[in-house]
């Protein structure tokens, strides 16, 4: 087994940066929207949800369809 410790990419670094930024923003003021930072949406309920998506690209996206995770979830429940 490595001992190795993973070397962090340029994106990795950009990535902890941002989430790093939301934290602190909302720890400070109760928002984690700040200057600089992707627009974070607040929570909402239903079908027109949204949820921040952390990746290459920090931006806000569509919550997943309900019934689609529970027919997964239902699927996978089965495979047990």
């Amino acid at each position: 087994m490595s001992n190795s410790t993973p070397t962090w990419t340029t994106a990795d670094r950009a990535l902890a940066e941002t989430m790093t930024s939301y934290w602190v923003n909302f720890a400070k003021t109760g928002d984690p929207n700040g200057a600089a930072l992707p627009a974070w949406p607040a929570f909402k309920d239903g079908a027109n949800a949204e949820l921040m998506i952390f990746g290459p690209t920090v931006e806000a996206g569509r919550a997943l369809d309900p019934a689609r995770i529970a027919l997964f979830n239902a699927y996978n429940a089965q495979l047990k």
